[in-house]
């Protein structure tokens, strides 16, 4: 039936990070070695696949940032910040971290490093009462001051009592006086 049968040619396998990392870093001087996969491995290997590929070697400090393109507009790094990590990652571990030897493409210069700044966190926000606190203690400072005055003018201006009535009026004798 339609959907057993594959359709088209079969598709190359993903190569994986030692294609990748070869695929950038190849140069001339790295052919000789793509030629022998057995004397090196599995990396060798990707590399004989990249020499296959015809893809320029990397010229690493350029490669890493961004730059102007011709309209003025930016364009990306050719090497993405994960493939760069990697690469990286590699030189630790084959011992060639803090040199680059741009014929076979590989070691990592520790100048390319981005630089990590060291900030402190600001403090928490908190709550906007204990902000205004301060505020605060003056306003009640400042009413304080002439609470006298104030209670005085209060009494004098308060308006009558109200008149009771109901329940109230039947329990006093006098309801219009207290």
């Amino acid at each position: 039936c339609r959907r057993c049968q594959p359709q088209g040619p079969p598709r190359a396998p993903r190569q994986g990070f030692a294609f990748d990392l070869m695929y950038r870093a190849l140069s001339t001087a790295a052919v000789a070695v793509a030629r022998a996969p057995a004397a090196a491995g599995a990396t060798a290997r990707a590399a004989s696949t990249a020499v296959r590929t015809h893809k320029r070697p990397l010229e690493m400090p350029a490669d890493l940032l961004p730059k102007k393109g011709a309209s003025g507009a930016w364009q990306k790094p050719r090497v993405s910040s994960r493939r760069a990590a990697r690469i990286r990652k590699e030189a630790l571990l084959d011992g060639t971290f803090g040199s680059w030897d741009a014929e076979t493409g590989k070691g990592w210069d520790p100048a390319w490093d981005k630089p990590r700044l060291s900030t402190v966190p600001p403090p928490p926000k908190g709550h906007k009462h204990d902000h205004r606190l301060g505020e605060r203690l003056e306003k009640i400072q400042r009413a304080l001051a002439n609470q006298e005055q104030r209670v005085a003018d209060f009494q004098k201006t308060r308006p009558a009592k109200r008149i009771r009535t109901g329940f109230r009026l039947v329990m006093k004798k006098n309801p219009w006086e207290e």
